[in-house]
């Protein structure tokens, strides 16, 4: 089932795109701590890293007639000190247009961990766990893909197999052991699912759902993560919760917290 999928999905669709359809997709959220675990005066010391991501992607069909497509989202890394890529973290997700020409949406990338000792005496280095490459965004609708996105080139060539990358999204997908599976909506997903258009009422239309608010940093912001704390670095947005004219409640990833409204730039609004 996976062979037969994966020749669907990859073999030569990419080159035939529906122009009819399209998605754009862009990272709108990164996030990097460094946590110490310990130190030395002379130049040794443990630290764990942490990364994490947010896309906003975009799916538009100028024709509106497809009731419903999907996103195939691949979040790629590399093994420390040395190794090939691989996908550490996938999500398969419907789009429901109900009539509409564009949805957009955010998805969350898994946080993923690195290690890095130094012993400045001996002078010895270690490295372990993986670090972030990028994304890789695929939208089809059935088993058609009508555009593949990637956060740079050399990923786009990973994903359409071109032969100008030592690596192939079909021998990644394989060795993550991913299977298309049959996917249903769900009430969250990054691009919102939106139900058919239901019959004319005499009532009045229903009213769109709010827009979700971000704010940007102005200001180093410190926040205590699952894993540890973290320093937000200015130019990280973040998530609007609630706000009033002295303050504003924020949410990174699980984590919210309320921080003074100078710290953003909502201050200049």
């Amino acid at each position: 089932m996976t062979k037969l999928f994966l020749g669907f999905l990859f073999a030569g669709t990419l080159a035939m795109r529906a122009e009819a359809q399209s998605l754009e997709a862009h990272e709108v959220g990164t996030g990097d701590s460094t946590i110490s675990n310990w130190e030395t005066t002379w130049g040794s010391y443990d630290r764990d890293h942490h990364q994490t991501k947010n896309l906003r992607i975009t799916v538009r069909d100028v024709t509106r007639r497809v009731r419903e497509a999907q996103l195939l989202v691949y979040f790629v890394a590399h093994p420390l000190p040395t190794g090939n890529r691989f996908i550490y973290s996938h999500r398969v997700l419907p789009v429901v247009f109900g009539n509409r020409i564009e949805i957009t949406g955010e998805i969350p990338a898994a946080s993923i961990k690195s290690n890095e000792q130094n012993y400045a005496l001996s002078g010895r280095s270690y490295s372990s766990g993986a670090v972030m490459d990028g994304w890789i965004v695929i939208g089809r609708v059935g088993s058609q893909v009508f555009e593949a996105r990637a956060s740079s080139q050399a990923l786009l060539d990973i994903a359409h197999d071109n032969g100008r990358q030592p690596e192939s999204l079909q021998a990644m997908i394989a060795a993550a052991g991913i299977h298309d599976e049959p996917v249903k909506p769900v009430a969250e997903t990054p691009a919102a699912a939106v139900p058919p258009p239901e019959k004319e009422s005499t009532g009045p239309p229903p009213q769109p759902p709010p827009q979700q608010q971000f704010t940007t940093l102005t200001k180093a912001l410190s926040i205590t993560l699952p894993y540890g704390k973290a320093t937000l670095q200015p130019g990280t947005k973040l998530l609007v919760i609630s706000r009033n004219a002295q303050s504003v409640q924020v949410s990174y990833g699980s984590v919210s917290k309320t921080i003074p409204i100078s710290m953003t730039d909502l201050s200049a609004q």
